[in-house]
């Protein structure tokens, strides 16, 4: 008894065990070479996939792609430089991008021009991936 008067006490004390909003949840997943970073609309829903490579690759190949998500399982795939990475935020946010995504895009494009060289070189690849 005597216990579960002090946890009822705790809990009533405590912040974290106080109810707290849930905060929204963004996923990287290693693939490959490649990080895909789920992006989710406003209403919370998978939009799709901002893939950035995990190590640099040589201006000229594909550096970054989004993968669409449509219906009957297929998928629309989009090659894109590194330096249109803030075009392609602008346009998703457009279309319904939440704004945690719009950050967590961000965050992971910021964390990409860290580590590797060139990202500021338009290599010229662009355009639907067959």
């Amino acid at each position: 008894m005597f216990v579960l008067c002090f946890l009822s006490v705790l809990c009533g004390l405590t912040p974290s065990a106080q109810a707290q909003a849930l905060t929204p949840e963004h996923y990287s997943f290693k693939v490959g070479g490649w990080n895909l970073n789920e992006l989710k609309d406003t209403n919370g829903v998978s939009m799709g996939f901002w893939a950035i490579p995990r190590t640099a690759l040589s201006v000229g190949t594909i550096r970054r792609m989004w993968f669409e998500a449509l219906p009957n399982d297929e998928w629309a795939v989009w090659a894109y430089e590194p330096v249109q990475a803030n075009a392609v935020a602008a346009e998703l946010y457009a279309n319904s991008m939440d704004e945690e995504s719009l950050i967590f895009f961000y965050s992971r494009e910021r964390k990409a021009i860290a580590i590797m060289a060139d990202q500021g070189v338009d290599g010229g690849v662009e355009g639907f991936v067959i």
